[in-house]
């Protein structure tokens, strides 16, 4: 056993937990852990959830939680700004110990139907010696630019790739995890995608260099499902081994099978969670600047690394496939070099937080769903409005 699961076996057993975070993700935690630690309460920054009581448990704000005696904060909370502010929280009110609940890991654990949780999560001190900690909240990684859907509107581009089918290179990709080992401390959210990455055949190399370099974060496959009951025996066990979920976004041709891929998911035990049924796209540009509002962004805090290089969303990453195909001039920089010597993780976080000059074209304009026809000849007017 290392220091940290140490640490963390220690902390689990001191009955003075508090769950930071009372939606649908910290009830499935309590629920699981109410039998097995001494939860003293929930804590949540929402004033209609504080004085609450879940479970039989109250919901504090932070103060009062610690008021009441609460000396180490489980966080269940996972979305990219929230991990963040959450952290940043806890160590202006002096905690000194936080353990992150990773979901990727505890889907697993109960979909074994294990008792043991201690290694579903991450340690980290808040003390003055821990609080040069760097992370990446959230990463996507493109295993395949191309896919099987070729939505209208998608804002990874995929069908500008589909006649010229492209791979995420192997030693390029490690040595991207790499760099990103090096500059952060962790990536909490790692994201395989594309395209439709299930096209790869080489995904368990991938899992298995993310899951190597990153042992504990939440390592997500992002599919449209259309090939899950097609996936083979050694891909089910190293997304098995690797505490990997499966992220399956439901467009019509998914909800068509989607008793199938439930079936599959089941009887293989790997844990998939589902979002949708997807109706409307989005088309995410349009054909000249305008004020750039937060609510146009279509993937907000999305940091896309792709062939040593990272930028804030994959849009920023793939714009420069939208001016060749189509013979355009939109910005495209905003984009940083990994190999960069004097990169450091809070020069990128701070690069990442800024708004470059293509967030000026950003727009939400919504569209029913529909595929790129193969035998159709692609319209810019498919991503811009």
């Amino acid at each position: 056993m290392d220091t940290n699961d140490a640490i963390i076996n220690d902390l689990l057993n001191t009955g003075k937990l508090g769950l930071f975070g009372a939606g649908f993700f910290g009830q499935d935690a309590y629920k699981s852990f109410a039998s097995k630690y001494s939860i003293l309460c929930f804590i949540d920054n929402s004033a209609k959830k504080q004085g609450s009581i879940i479970d039989g448990v109250p919901v504090y704000s932070l103060e009062r939680a610690i008021d009441k005696g609460v000396e180490t904060i489980i966080t269940t909370l996972y979305a990219r700004k929230s991990f963040v502010q959450i952290y940043e929280q806890l160590i202006q009110h002096g905690v000194s110990h936080l353990l992150q609940l990773i979901p990727s890991f505890f889907y697993n654990r109960q979909i074994d139907k294990t008792e043991d949780y201690h290694d579903c999560f991450a340690y980290f001190s808040l003390t003055d010696d821990g609080r040069n900690t760097t992370f990446l909240s959230y990463c996507l990684y493109h295993l395949t630019d191309h896919c099987n859907l070729n939505c209208v509107g998608c804002n990874h581009f995929s069908p500008l790739y589909r006649d010229n089918p492209s791979f995420a290179d192997i030693e390029q990709f490690e040595k991207d995890m790499e760099r990103l080992s090096k500059l952060f401390t962790n990536v909490l959210q790692l994201r395989l995608m594309g395209g439709e990455p299930l096209l790869n055949s080489n995904l368990t190399h991938y899992i298995d260099i993310a899951r190597k370099v990153f042992p504990k974060n939440d390592l997500q496959i992002v599919t449209n499902g259309l090939l899950i009951p097609k996936l083979t025996k050694s891909q089910v066990k190293s997304i098995k081994k690797n505490d990997v979920i499966i992220d399956i976004t439901v467009y019509p041709p998914t909800l068509q099978i989607l008793d199938s891929i439930k079936s599959f998911s089941e009887e293989s035990k790997i844990v998939c969670r589902y979002t949708g049924p997807m109706n409307m796209f989005s088309r995410p540009l349009r054909e000249k600047p305008g004020k750039y509002f937060a609510e146009n962004c279509t993937s907000p805090n999305c940091a896309t690394v792709r062939n040593g290089k990272i930028s804030k969303c994959p849009l920023i990453m793939h714009i420069s496939k939208v001016n060749e195909y189509f013979n355009l001039d939109f910005p495209d920089n905003g984009i940083l070099n990994l190999d960069d010597s004097l990169l450091t993780g809070s020069v990128i976080n701070s690069f990442l937080e800024n708004d470059t000059d293509l967030c000026r074209y950003c727009v939400r304009d919504l569209v029913p769903w529909q595929q790129c026809l193969p035998e159709k000849a692609l319209d810019k007017r498919y991503w811009i409005s």
